[in-house]
């Protein structure tokens, strides 16, 4: 990278960050440096996609905000001791070092706690005491007031068409909900607009869609489990309701004698097959990594990267699945012995055994957005495309080199373990434990104070506790 130009850099990955790592001169003079790569690197703006003449050219108006960013002193990047929602935070950078990750985990709670890491029970949070914030206030004043163009990626549901005011992303209250109400407009309608303009927000969990009336499953397992969650909200207080239900679509719906049989077969390849095709034939799995009808659509480089992330993400969904192998095939007999007997204790073993089975299917499903995202993150975006538009939304970098994830904590640590053993990357900062043992108390909370910050700012690697 020291052969690159810095100012090529920064037009590359918007990170104005990088100046600081340019021979160290006035900052009045970095600053003048900072904004003449801004104005003599206006975008060319198409009328449509192919053409190669531009009809006109656009001022980086959203590189200049990035500029004044990291230069005006009056504008404070948030950097807080504690932040309250995530177990985990881990940070990347790419072998070239134009890429930067950070990996929040969280166990979908809206539990807001830092005790643990604290003496006293301060109460105030986030603009009443900056040292400790929960995570939608910081990665929102983050956004606000980022050097770098950040891409973010929530785990949240899909929807093409907005989302009503009215919906919910998980539990009410809950963190990942809180991140939702606040970003949610930055994903369709505000997108380049106002409190967003300085980000890419991305949805990633393709398991399932908003279709503009409820939610529904994007494969016949999530149908199902989508299923099951309504007959639970809507008539979980009346047991033999929600069994005859159950009862019902076990009699009537195809797709799940599909799915008993596929859990419950000796035929190992048979059962490793379900779950490779579930991965594959995702809709918008099939887009993003550039599959089937979509594969005239990728560069080479492009490819091979989407073909590492199918191949990785294979072995995952497999390797999960098997571990719950034995489970499947004894609650699959049970429900098949039970279902048509009237016997109190049958009724009651077909129910437990029907609501275990959800439990333990949706484990591997979970694998599903993992190819998404991955997939958008190393993608490269259609600027060409994106230039036949005469507004800001062209002023912003053609790949996602500083990300930002938020996510539960197993999706996060898939990501971990592809950065480090498929793309090479490395990973230079970290808080809160990935893994815990079974009966570990679980954390809502981490401690930033290992975490170089403000965010992309800093590449050199920071010794783990036990490494000081």
């Amino acid at each position: 990278m020291e052969d690159q130009d810095i100012c090529d850099i920064l037009i590359e990955t918007y990170n104005v960050n990088k100046f600081d790592s340019a021979v160290k001169e006035l900052k009045d003079a970095l600053y003048e440096e900072a904004k003449k790569c801004s104005e003599t690197h206006e975008m060319q703006i198409y009328e449509k996609k192919g053409d190669t003449v531009p009809i006109k050219t656009n001022k980086r108006n959203i590189l200049m905000k990035l500029i004044e960013n990291h230069f005006e002193s009056t504008i404070q990047q948030p950097m807080p001791k504690f932040i309250a929602g995530p177990t985990t935070l881990t940070v990347h950078k790419s072998p070239d070092e134009k890429r930067m990750i950070y990996i929040f985990g969280e166990w979908h709670t809206g539990i807001k706690d830092c005790t643990m890491f604290q003496d006293e029970k301060d109460e105030k949070w986030n603009s009443d005491n900056p040292d400790k914030m929960t995570i939608d206030h910081f990665l929102y004043e983050l956004m606000k007031t980022t050097p770098a163009y950040l891409d973010i990626y929530f785990e949240f549901l899909f929807s093409e068409i907005g989302y009503p005011e009215e919906l919910h992303n998980g539990s009410l209250n809950s963190h990942l909900d809180n991140l939702f109400q606040k970003f949610k407009k930055c994903i369709h309608e505000s997108r380049s607009k106002d409190d967003c303009s300085l980000a890419r927000v991305h949805y990633f969990d393709s398991r399932r869609k908003y279709n503009g009336n409820c939610i529904e499953g994007s494969n016949i397992v999530d149908k199902l489990v989508e299923t099951v969650v309504y007959l639970q909200i809507n008539y979980g207080e009346e047991p033999s309701t929600v069994i005859e239900a159950y009862k019902h679509l076990i009699k009537t719906d195809e797709t799940i004698f599909e799915i008993l049989y596929a859990l419950s077969t000796d035929d190992v390849e048979v059962f490793k097959n379900f779950w490779i095709k579930l991965l594959n034939d995702n809709e918008f799995n099939i887009k993003e990594t550039k599959s089937g009808k979509y594969q005239d659509r990728g560069t080479i480089e492009e490819i091979e990267i989407m073909n590492t992330i199918k191949s990785f993400m294979e072995t995952e969904i497999v390797r999960n699945a098997m571990m719950y192998r034995d489970n499947y095939i004894k609650l699959v007999n049970t429900i098949v012995s039970e279902l048509n007997k009237a016997e109190l204790t049958s009724i009651m073993a077909f129910y437990f055994a029907f609501e275990d089975l959800i439990k333990y299917i949706v484990k591997p499903t979970a694998i599903i957005p993992d190819v998404y995202l991955l997939a958008r993150m190393f993608k490269d975006f259609d600027m060409t495309k994106m230039k036949t538009h005469a507004n800001d939304v062209t002023d912003q970098p053609n790949k996602a080199y500083n990300v930002i994830i938020y996510t539960g904590n197993n999706h996060a640590n898939t990501y971990r373990r592809y950065l480090k053993d498929i793309a090479g990357f490395e990973e230079i900062a970290s808080t809160g434990k990935s893994e815990i043992n079974e009966g570990e108390e679980r954390k809502y909370c981490i401690d930033m104070r290992r975490i170089p910050q403000p965010f992309f700012s800093t590449w050199t690697r920071t010794p783990t506790k036990e490494e000081e």
